[in-house]
């Protein structure tokens, strides 16, 4: 089972490598675009947390793994997961509010 969940979130952070990539150059484009320079780093820091939401997945899937490994119980993958998947959902949450409210407001 370990090396089951290891091998699929190795595919999973290799998928969003490039969003990785995408997100440091985005902001860049958008404020030579707008002439904005101040919202470089703001914007650049929000893109980054987005890009980084499946390593956060992958940690807390991890985590959760030792903990139930630990205590000998049922590893089961969405109840392990539950309670940290909050915390990585907030961690995608907060920036894309950031980005909306620049969007919209």
């Amino acid at each position: 089972m370990k090396i089951y969940i290891i091998f699929i979130n190795i595919i999973f952070i290799l998928c969003f490598l490039p969003s990785l990539g995408a997100a440091v150059m985005s902001p860049m484009i958008m404020a030579s675009a707008t002439r904005d320079r101040r919202e470089m780093p703001i914007g650049m820091l929000a893109m980054i947390m987005v890009a980084l939401f499946p390593v956060v997945i992958a940690i807390a899937q991890y985590c959760s793994w030792k903990y139930y490994s630990a205590n000998n119980l049922k590893f089961s993958l969405y109840y392990a997961c539950a309670p940290l998947m909050w915390v990585a959902l907030l961690f995608l949450l907060l920036p894309l509010a950031w980005v909306i409210g620049r969007l919209f407001f």
